[in-house]
């Protein structure tokens, strides 16, 4: 009965271990497609050539390696909040304090490495291309912020995904 009992929690461990790691594979895989997205509609919003996008995309890609691992760090911590905010049990107000400030530590680790992406891109973009670089990205958070919300939430996403932008410009209503 014992042994049935080991080999019941390491079905249930190596069960988990596949769905940790499906569930990982397919944040990456959705990471890559954002990624894809953002690069296709930034492109077009600044209207790049080729040379500057050439120049431009490395220096982002470089930043957003840290932030997908900043990113990927949230969601862990998301994961802890969650499960002990659904176990039912009191955490202590060390638990707590604990969690307020790994989320603060993350959140600042995230807006100084996006601090110091918008000063190398500035390097690489025209004083108006990297007002409306800002301008996008600030939108694109927005609206990926918004999709995700309404996957989880069960509505549909409101149109395509990414900013509503158009030559250049950002419509604050979304309207094309």
């Amino acid at each position: 009965m014992k042994r049935i009992g080991l080999i019941a929690l390491a079905l249930l461990l190596a069960l988990a271990t596949a769905a940790t790691a499906q569930q990982g594979r397919r944040h990456r895989e959705f990471d890559d497609r954002i990624q894809t997205i953002r690069i296709w509609k930034l492109t077009e919003f600044l209207e790049l050539d080729a040379a500057t996008s050439a120049k431009l995309f490395p220096v982002m890609q470089q930043y957003e390696d840290q932030l997908a691992g900043l990113g990927e760090q949230k969601r862990e911590l998301m994961q802890r909040i969650e499960s002990i905010a659904s176990s039912g049990k009191q955490p202590s107000p060390d638990e707590v304090n604990k969690l307020i400030e790994d989320s603060f530590a993350i959140d600042e680790k995230f807006f100084e490495v996006k601090r110091q992406e918008f000063r190398a891109v500035a390097k690489v973009l025209d004083p108006l291309r990297m007002v409306k670089f800002i301008a996008f990205d600030i939108r694109f958070m927005e609206e990926m912020q918004k999709i995700i919300y309404d996957l989880k939430h069960g509505g549909p996403p409101a149109g395509p995904p990414g900013p509503r932008m158009r030559g250049g410009q950002v419509n604050p209503g979304g309207e094309d």
